[in-house]
């Protein structure tokens, strides 16, 4: 079980890390205001970026380009940078090498602001590789300007916050005339913000979507019905006492399930988690000889088995991107709560087991999608137990799906 779980996280990590990064449709602008529309190649950078790369039509080589000739690019839908010369603190903020000095460290800089609120009141922030977020805004008649927040140490070695962003917050972004306390319930980081200048943005002049503005990424549900085919396996063994053993042959049977996903507003949309309740059943017979009355004699004993479930698989599904924009490959890992009704095992001489134990356990699956419509999964489930301590017995069920989809929205 260990291996397994070792094995499929591995493999998911090896498709994260490999899967093709594919170039968005988007623009740049240049020095000179020229508006250049592109395939920008989406890597959706961690620290703000100062180059990208891209193609001016698919077929043709990438090229690169750099901050000092572009003043913003946007990626249509998914995010936009601008650049920007603005005072930035360089302060450490590092719990171990904490500054003294209450006052930021400014330092001047040329870089790009990713975009986060687009209105009147503008937000951005600053990612950089020894810079904690900073965050910036800037209104109609100004530049962009840091939010200041700062860590410090006083003279007794205790630490300390520099809340001027909060101040600016009051004087320069503050169309819902939020007293000082009402302020101090807004914290220093990306949720807290957004929520606050989409507010202010309300408040001053509803906010239009334009093709050209950054547009905040929230999550998206998908609702699918998930119909298949499961293909089952039992094996039943009596391991104290007298060797009896059943394997009972592996075939087909139908399975009906429902999924809701929530896909996440991050790395394009390409992480989400699932929910899929679904009904499975299974029945078979087998024979075995087995020793058995007074005197003890060796007959034929047939074992019949009736299983019906609900199983509960929950999990993560990676999707990856192919050359074609409405196709998607994708790899899921989920944990599994199996529920069995109306289930058991018979014998013809042997003592029944008239309830099958619910069980835990894990599955992946790997699978396409075609036009956020259409989808088909492989899917391997762990081995496990119904009836798991029962005087001696044990038993392996085996289950390998083939199952399709339908997305309603």
């Amino acid at each position: 079980m260990k291996k397994q779980i070792i094995f499929w996280l591995f493999l998911l990590l090896s498709f994260t890390t490999f899967s093709q990064i594919k170039y968005e449709k988007g623009y740049f602008i240049k020095n000179n205001g020229e508006k250049i529309n592109c395939f920008i190649k989406h890597l959706d950078w961690k620290n703000n970026p100062s180059k990208f790369s891209y193609k001016i039509n698919e077929n043709e080589p990438p090229k690169i380009i750099t901050i000092n000739e572009v003043k913003q690019f946007v990626i249509q839908n998914i995010v936009k940078y601008e650049r920007q010369i603005v005072k930035i603190d360089v302060s450490s903020q590092n719990l171990q090498t904490l500054p003294y000095e209450r006052a930021p460290e400014w330092k001047e800089k040329t870089i790009f602001l990713k975009l986060l609120v687009d209105g009147n009141y503008d937000l951005f922030v600053y990612r950089g590789r020894y810079i904690k977020d900073k965050y910036f805004f800037r209104n109609q008649n100004s530049e962009a300007e840091q939010l200041v927040y700062k860590i410090f140490l006083n003279k007794n070695e205790v630490k300390k916050e520099n809340l001027t962003y909060l101040y600016q917050l009051n004087k320069y972004v503050n169309c819902n005339n939020l007293s000082e306390e009402e302020l101090e319930v807004i914290n220093y980081n990306e949720s807290s913000l957004i929520k606050y200048f989409i507010k202010n943005n309300e408040c001053e002049n509803p906010i239009k979507s334009k093709e050209d503005k950054n547009i905040k990424r929230v999550p998206q549900l998908n609702l699918s019905i998930k119909p298949g085919f499961n293909y089952n396996s039992y094996t039943i063994q009596k391991y104290i006492g007298d060797d009896v053993f059943f394997n009972f042959k592996g075939k087909f049977s139908l399975r009906l399930g429902v999924e809701f996903e929530i896909l996440l507003p991050f790395n394009n949309y390409k992480w989400s988690l699932f929910l899929e309740p679904n009904y499975r059943y299974y029945k078979s017979e087998a024979s075995s000889n087995i020793f058995y009355g007074a005197p003890v004699e060796e007959i034929k004993e047939t074992s019949y088995v009736d299983i019906q479930s609900f199983e509960i698989p929950f999990g993560v599904r990676y999707y990856f991107n192919m050359k074609k924009d409405n196709e998607r490959m994708f790899l899921n890992a989920m944990f599994i709560i199996d529920n069995y009704f109306d289930s058991n095992v018979q014998f013809d001489h042997l003592e029944p087991f008239d309830s099958l134990n619910s069980y835990f356990n894990s599955a992946f699956g790997f699978g396409y999608i075609y036009k956020n419509k259409y989808s088909f999964e492989s899917r391997i489930y762990s081995r496990r137990d119904p009836i798991i301590d029962n005087d001696g017995w044990m038993s392996k069920f085996s289950q390998f799906s083939l199952i399709f989809g339908y997305n309603f929205l």
